[in-house]
């Protein structure tokens, strides 16, 4: 099968977040089981220049019926999967991705639509047109609506069919209306079951849906998206296509999240020589200045310092928990107040509490593999990364009741009774008062060296392989090309 992965960022090249993984692995994954697998991505100004590129060529991108952008396209071969990077000066020779560090481009509704229209004149200029192409969250969410609008009569898309996946529904390319235009969007397609939310165009209202198949990150977030309260505003879009709707747990590249092989670690370990860990912890605790302290649990927060992560609720956590016996290092960067407030609140407990306002690979890899417990207080989490990279290094996770942290981490129970399958620890709602008591109770349970043995050796034979994820994106866009797309354009539809 031919598939072409649109995405606005790539592991490797570029990243901000989980979707990055996702797209380096899940193409490697594809092109593993036999698919021929191409990636579009944008050339940013912060990919290394030295990337051993090759020139395609010139790139005419007709946007709307009176607006054509040029545009250059190289390729970029990694491992068996070319990427086609996508080079336009205006729209990515800035410095960030989708902001300044501070406040959204307020050019992105354009610069996205570019990247999601480029999908379809670079299949033309290669002359390759694939079975599938595959979007992902709202930079690409107009790619299945210039399929039925402005390619349903082009043959050569015929049997093309498309596929978004929704990796967190909290974003959604929300801009002023006035952008119709530029966008290629005729305004007979601003009604609420397409575009228009509340005033505004919604793209990745329109990507819901006009997609063929729709895909979360994980069936819990995908009953999320069901139901009002977690659907984000969304609720009825994601009803009207639940049919359409599926969730498939993101995965884990087993080789680079490997303890006893990756140099971040202090001291290698593995599931049968455990004793490196040790070494890891006390490298870390010095180095970020904490009591070298074996007897005390060491636990990591690493990710986006913002308000979905929980810290609305860790915050009071901590401050009825701290002095307590225990350390805690947040690793990330992200919404100032709540750096702000993590500054202050290290800065009291400066035994107990270290604030990193920053973090690399290197780093992360280093804390995951000398941290005890990983600290995941989400308010929701459509899948997370981070609870299966710290499973692999014998990391106990400590999550809330939400989206894919259910579907991935197995809470061992108040009575112990399954603790030769339990893989972490979940609170049991969503508050502070509920991550204060689970917290209290991993600080008396931490003694119980038997246990915490096998809740590692439990966590690091979980599997979440890429190669099964890419198992049900297959089938998924087999059922998606069971799916004919109707040739005529909306707008004809809708004027009929």
């Amino acid at each position: 099968m031919r598939i072409l992965l649109v995405t606005s960022e790539y592991e490797g090249l570029v990243k901000i977040g989980g979707l990055s993984d996702f797209s380096a692995a899940m193409a490697a994954a594809l092109a593993r089981q036999g698919h021929d697998v191409r990636v579009l991505l944008p050339r940013y100004a912060s990919i290394n220049a030295d990337l051993a590129v090759t020139p395609i060529g010139p790139l005419t991108v007709p946007l709307s019926f009176w607006q054509n952008y040029g545009g250059f396209v190289w390729r970029w071969q990694h491992a068996s999967v070319p990427v086609y990077l996508l080079e336009h000066q205006q729209f990515f020779g800035r410095s960030g991705i989708y902001d300044d560090g501070l406040n959204p481009y307020d050019d992105n509704p354009l610069r996205y639509a570019y990247l999601s229209h480029a999908a379809f004149s670079l299949c033309q200029q290669l002359d390759w047109y694939p079975d599938i192409i595959h979007a992902s969250d709202w930079p690409t969410a107009l790619v299945p609506f210039y399929r039925r609008e402005h390619y349903a009569s082009d043959p050569r898309f015929r049997r093309c069919h498309t596929v978004l996946t929704i990796h967190n529904g909290a974003y959604q390319g929300r801009f002023d209306r006035h952008w119709h235009e530029p966008l290629g969007i005729h305004p007979r397609l601003l009604v609420p079951e397409l575009f228009e939310d509340m005033g505004c165009i919604n793209l990745l209202k329109a990507g819901i849906r006009l997609a063929d198949e729709l895909v979360t990150v994980s069936p819990s977030y995908r009953d999320e998206l069901l139901h009002s309260a977690t659907s984000h505003g969304l609720a009825a879009s994601y009803q009207h296509r639940r049919q359409q709707l599926s969730g498939i747990v993101n995965g884990v590249d087993a080789s680079s999240w490997d303890p006893a092989s990756d140099p971040a670690q202090r001291q290698p370990f593995s599931p049968g020589r455990l004793a490196g860990k040790a070494a890891c912890k006390a490298e870390q605790q010095q180095r970020h200045g904490l009591p070298v302290d074996n007897s005390q649990p060491l636990l990591a927060m690493i990710g986006r310092v913002a308000s979905q992560k929980g810290f609305a609720l860790l915050l009071p956590a901590l401050e009825a928990l701290l002095p307590a016996r225990f350390q805690l290092v947040v690793m990330g960067h992200g919404e100032p107040r709540w750096q702000q407030a993590l500054t202050a609140l290290a800065a009291r407990f400066p035994q107990q509490l270290v604030y990193v306002p920053s973090f690399g690979d290197a780093a992360t890899r280093a804390l995951l593999g000398a941290a005890d417990y990983l600290l995941m207080p989400s308010l929701f989490e459509p899948c997370g990364l981070s609870q299966l990279y710290a499973m692999r290094y014998a990391t106990i996770p400590l999550v809330t009741p939400v989206g894919g942290l259910k579907d991935t981490v197995l809470a061992l129970g108040e009575t112990l009774h399954n603790r030769e399958r339990a893989t972490g620890y979940c609170a049991s709602a969503v508050s502070s008062e509920a991550l204060v008591a689970m917290l209290q109770r991993v600080e008396r349970e931490f003694g119980d060296q038997m246990l915490l043995a096998q809740l590692r050796r439990n966590a690091m034979a979980s599997n979440f392989s890429w190669d099964q994820a890419a198992s049900h994106y297959s089938a998924l866009y087999q059922r998606a090309c069971r799916h004919h797309s109707r040739s005529v354009p909306l707008t004809r539809r809708r004027a009929a």
